[in-house]
């Protein structure tokens, strides 16, 4: 698959999660208590996470970005870039040498909330060539953001699988924002510990204006 340069989009989160899922057994990991701060915290307007928080690297112009440490997940470093801000796997759930995976991005957008959105849709049924996916909205962190699901596969003859994304919409301008996409996908999707384990990261990420 032929992505587009210069952009960072929901549908190109996906590559990146599937790429990290099949070299999720590298060394190069952090422990899930690497890069933290610990003890009942959060971020103004965010939901209050009791434990340890995995940060982003503070990048100037970008928004502030951390989630809540869950147990048997680690960061996995060398996967990580500018636009690339988080990257957590789960070893203890591999199958078939793959591990569950989410991918945090942010980058740039243009327009308000639904264009946003709708772009980011548009470009995600281009180029991975599947159906429009209905999701629903809501807010993180005072933030407007939606939420959907879809299938996709690594390659044309890999089976596919359930993804969860969610775009938060963070302004930084008149329609001007940055998109940060948290994309998570499994081998073993309706494993209890992998759907709680999302739920956590996905509702109680901490994010804030740059």
């Amino acid at each position: 698959m032929t992505l587009p340069r210069g952009i960072l989009t929901a549908a190109t989160a996906t590559v990146l999660v599937f790429a990290a899922a099949a070299c999720s057994d590298s060394d190069d990991t952090a422990g899930p208590t690497s890069g933290t701060s610990s003890g009942a915290t959060s971020t103004s307007g965010c939901a209050p996470v009791r434990g340890n928080l995995l940060s982003a690297t503070p990048l100037a112009g970008q928004p502030g970005i951390a989630l809540p440490a869950r147990p048997g997940w680690s960061r996995m470093t060398q996967s990580e870039s500018g636009s690339i801000r988080l990257t957590v796997v789960n070893p203890s759930l591999a199958e078939s040498g793959f591990s569950p995976t989410l991918v945090v991005t942010s980058t740039p957008s243009a327009g308000d909330f639904d264009t946003i959105i709708d772009n980011e849709l548009s470009q995600l049924t281009t180029l991975l060539r599947i159906e429009r996916p209905a999701g629903r909205r809501g807010t993180v962190c005072g933030f407007d953001e939606y939420t959907f699901d879809y299938r996709a596969a690594v390659h044309p003859n890999a089976p596919t699988r359930t993804v969860r994304s969610r775009i938060v919409v963070v302004p930084t301008g008149p329609n001007t924002a940055y998109s940060v996409v948290l994309t998570a996908q499994s081998s073993r999707e309706d494993a209890p510990n992998y759907r709680n384990d999302i739920e956590a990261m996905f509702d109680d990420i901490q994010v804030t204006a740059p």
